[in-house]
């Protein structure tokens, strides 16, 4: 017909027109199926009804529908076919476009995990779109009323679900709820129901319809933070410090416990509507500049590095007043909270310590520090003014006896020479001692700590000892010792004492050896000590094969005057020992003495590095 050559946008033609003129125009991904529709038409003589693209001249394609009959002779024999092709190109473009929308429904509500329904009230029928079943784990199709619902209902929600219910069919208002339901293996999902009543003229019933949404895993996340949120909020409540947030930009407080109506008085409502122009007004003027500098300064470098690994803390100590009119000293950390997109600082968190009984301590003990260091410095003075006054009449004693003792030998009897000779000697050791007193005030008044070369110090310290060193053919065997943090003055001093010690105690038929050694320990090693804490500690060995002495008197020998042995047999007040013990003391650490008679002394020195 001519339509037919319409519709494959041919000239009409001859009507001898056969299949051959149209064959060419079908799909090739169709040709096999209508082969397969006709041959089945040929052979079966039922009517055919299919559908099948065509590729037009143009390059449009165009679908169509096809439905044929065979005809039949007297005989029954099989003379012609008759058929009918239609152009059904738009009906089946919107068919198309209908299953992609459908499709993208399907997958909307796959990936929102939210899927529709409708209920009727009277027979209790239900429709379902397949998400609904994939949130209930049932498979699609296999409900057919609400019945078996119910049994999912979670028991604590079953009395809600009714009441909601019966009041939407009762006065036809939308609802909106959450409720739970339990699955054959025991899992718990919650569940987010919207929906409204339809009225339906012609029926008793009512059909309700709407949405039903798996809010599991929002409901556990918002359930979790909550609780993390309370956790939080019962913490910094109780915390005995005041921790807020604010925004660097606008002053204002996103954030801030209750702790600051405790330290101060004022509640956290006020600040949270006030803002930090608030707290800035409670602020000790004194402190006010200081802070907003360093505070300024702080954020400016903060914002040239964007989203550093780690954010720093900075420290501010200052004075608020209080709702009682009363100044208290805080220290308060601050770090960055959050940072905009771009990196630059958007908020910052403080948390501040009430440190009023701390500070007053600390202005106590420097007061206190104060005194102590005038009233060494008038000891040290009078110690200074007090040797010197006693000194000069020792001096005349001294001189007035070398005289008389200097004068002929008829001049005195044999006792009387004797007593100045003691009156002599005695002036002389008195002499010394006021000497090594002196020192002891001077040497440890002295506290200029610094970085040290102990092997330096140590070559310094054996200078003034080098002829008495040579004279006894000692030998001093000491390692390269390591740079600390010392008082220089005081450890030459140290190391002198220590070698003049070794020297006086040598053994007259045994070449004098002292050998000076070190090494670190551990906090855990000195743990015995109750030292100053510190990460790593130095040990020095001072060790002599002089003649030692009893370990059961190790602990008298520190002692200021002590000797272990009598004024005859070796010279010196007893004092030099008391003085390394003091210089060791003044360093925070511990000077410990071990020997054996006739055969070694060992003097160690730790110290906390």
């Amino acid at each position: 017909s001519e339509e037919l050559f319409r519709i494959y946008e041919l000239k009409p033609g001859p009507s001898t027109a056969n299949q051959q003129i149209t064959r060419p125009y079908i799909h090739p991904a169709d040709l096999g199926f209508v082969d397969s529709e006709l041959d089945k038409l040929r052979k079966t003589r039922q009517p055919c009804d299919f559908n099948y693209r065509i590729i037009l001249k143009s390059g449009i394609i165009k679908h169509i529908n096809a439905r044929g009959t065979v005809s039949l002779n007297d005989k029954g024999e099989s003379i012609a076919i008759l058929g009918t092709v239609q152009d059904i190109t738009e009906k089946q473009n919107l068919i198309d476009q209908l299953k992609h929308s459908e499709a993208l429904y399907k997958q909307a509500q796959t990936i929102s995990h939210i899927g529709n329904w409708s209920w009727d009230a009277g027979n209790k029928s239900i429709v379902w779109s397949d998400e609904l079943y994939n949130i209930y784990e049932i498979e699609p199709g296999t409900l057919a009323t609400s019945d078996t619902l119910s049994t999912y209902n979670h028991p604590e929600d079953v009395d809600m679900i009714k009441a909601t219910m019966a009041r939407v069919l009762e006065t036809k208002e939308p609802f909106d709820l959450h409720y739970k339901i339990i699955l054959p293996d025991g899992r718990i999902k919650i569940l987010h129901a919207i929906g409204a009543a339809e009225i339906v003229m012609d029926s008793k019933s009512h059909k309700v319809y709407g949405t039903l949404q798996d809010v599991t895993i929002q409901k556990t996340a918002e359930k979790q933070l909550k609780e993390y949120k309370d956790f939080i909020q019962k913490i910094t409540d109780i915390t005995p410090s005041i921790i807020a947030v604010y925004n660097v930009n606008t002053g204002i407080y996103s954030f801030i416990n209750d702790s600051v109506e405790k330290l101060l008085g004022y509640p956290a409502a006020r600040i949270l509507k006030e803002g930090q122009s608030f707290l800035i007004s409670i602020v000790h003027p004194d402190d006010l500049i200081n802070i907003m500098e360093k505070n300024t300064a702080s954020l400016i470098e903060a914002n040239k590095v964007p989203f550093p690994e780690s954010e720093t803390i900075v420290e501010f100590k200052y004075r608020m007043l209080n709702k009682n009119n009363e100044y208290r000293w805080f220290q308060t950390y601050r770090t960055i909270f959050e940072r905009n997109d771009a990196g630059m600082v958007e908020s910052a968190l403080n948390i501040s310590v009430d440190i009023t009984e701390e500070e007053k301590i600390q202005q106590a003990l420097n007061q206190k520090n104060i005194q102590l260091s005038q009233s060494n410095s008038s000891l040290e003075e009078y110690a200074y003014v007090a040797s010197h006054d006693l000194k000069e009449p020792l001096r005349k004693i001294s001189t007035f006896t070398d005289r008389i003792l200097a004068a002929p030998n008829n001049f005195l009897n044999p006792d009387t020479k004797v007593y100045l000779t003691k009156i002599h000697d005695s002036s002389k050791r008195m002499q010394k001692m006021i000497n090594d007193l002196l020192s002891v005030s001077t040497i440890l008044g002295n506290k200029a700590f610094g970085h040290c070369n102990l092997s330096e110090i140590l070559t310094e310290a054996l200078q003034p000892l080098d002829q008495k060193i040579e004279e006894m053919g000692a030998v001093i065997e000491a390692a390269i010792l390591p740079p600390v943090f010392v008082v220089a003055s005081q450890f030459r001093q140290l190391f002198q004492n220590l070698v003049s010690n070794s020297l006086k105690f040598a053994r007259k038929d045994v070449p004098l050896h002292i050998k000076i050694t070190y090494r670190f320990l551990t906090p855990k090693t000195v743990e015995l000590y109750n030292l100053v804490k510190a990460k790593k500690y130095l040990q020095i060995d001072f060790t002599d094969n002089g003649i030692g002495f009893d370990n059961q008197y190790a602990h008298k020998i520190f002692a200021i005057f002590q000797r272990l042995h009598g004024k005859g047999d070796y010279e010196g007040t007893g004092i030099g020992l008391a003085i390394c013990k003091k210089i060791v003391e003044n360093h925070g650490g511990i000077i410990l003495a071990t020997g054996f008679p006739n055969l070694y002394a060992i003097f160690t020195i730790i110290i906390p590095l």
